[in-house]
């Protein structure tokens, strides 16, 4: 599969929003700044905050009532087909 830069950056953008929200709400990880898309972001954040999302997807239907109620209905729906496969 290949992505435009508009989907890439769509897809970052999501993916920071989401895991930013949980991280905040569920302190995670220590000391994890809001990341954004086109700067450096160490990995091991997120690979940390992947498995708990993994095990407790759950988080993915708080972020979307909660923060992710900014997004619009086509962002919702790439969040969610992103994590449930």
């Amino acid at each position: 599969m290949h992505l435009n830069q508009e989907d890439i950056a769509l897809f970052f953008n999501l993916w920071y929003a989401l895991f930013y929200s949980i991280n905040c709400k569920h302190k995670i990880v220590e000391q994890f700044e809001k990341p954004i898309y086109g700067d450096y972001v160490d990995k091991k954040p997120f690979i940390i905050m992947r498995k708990e999302l993994w095990a407790n997807p759950v988080l993915i239907d708080e972020f979307l009532a909660s923060d992710g109620a900014m997004l619009s209905k086509e962002e919702k729906s790439k969040t969610l087909r992103s994590y449930r496969h």
